[in-house]
């Protein structure tokens, strides 16, 4: 992953490839999180959805809610939760703990 802090604003989503896996890295005002881009009801893109109840992301597609911080599934119609990763910066440079 190339992508440093100043490359995504607040509230911005991007999505990196992870060991051929795509994950979104999102900055809320400064604080990094990364989650798996798949949702694991249908497969739709969450870097698509939106940043609901301040670390929650909902699914664009059937409405499915994942906590941002720990990819706990928060509200169907999935039961299953998404993959995240922590994120640190080192020298301006976004590093994604298990990449």
């Amino acid at each position: 992953m190339s992508e440093t802090s100043a490359d995504i604003s607040p509230n911005e989503m991007r999505v990196v490839d992870v060991n051929g896996e795509p994950f979104t890295v999102v900055n809320l005002e400064g604080q990094y999180y990364a989650f798996s881009d798949t949702c694991t009801h249908r497969g739709c893109s969450l870097h698509e959805g939106q940043i609901v109840a301040q670390t929650q992301i909902q699914c664009p597609c059937h409405g499915a809610r994942f906590d941002m911080k720990t990819g706990q599934v928060l509200g169907g119609p999935t039961q299953e939760s998404v993959k995240s990763l922590p994120v640190a910066v080192q020298d301006g440079k976004l590093v994604l703990g298990g990449a």
